[in-house]
């Protein structure tokens, strides 16, 4: 995982430790809730699939720099 400086302050979420500000920090994104087909609602209530697009709803999640070394970002 690559190590980038943060420019403000973060939490880690494996381990709680705050990573200060230009601290070296590790992200990862999780993927929440994905729909390949898509979403799209007309105002009558019925589904248009030529309208639909596909989403996905991610969270980035932090990791200081001790728990990226030692291994422990994993979600």
């Amino acid at each position: 995982m690559k190590l980038k400086k943060s420019l403000k302050e973060r939490t880690c979420n494996s381990c709680n430790k705050t990573i200060a500000r230009l601290e070296k920090y590790g992200q990862k994104s999780k993927t929440i809730l994905s729909d390949p087909k898509g979403q799209c609602i007309s105002f009558d209530g019925q589904f248009n699939e030529a309208n639909a697009f596909p989403f996905r709803i991610v969270r980035k999640i932090d990791f200081c720099e001790d728990c990226v070394c030692k291994g422990l970002n994993t979600v």
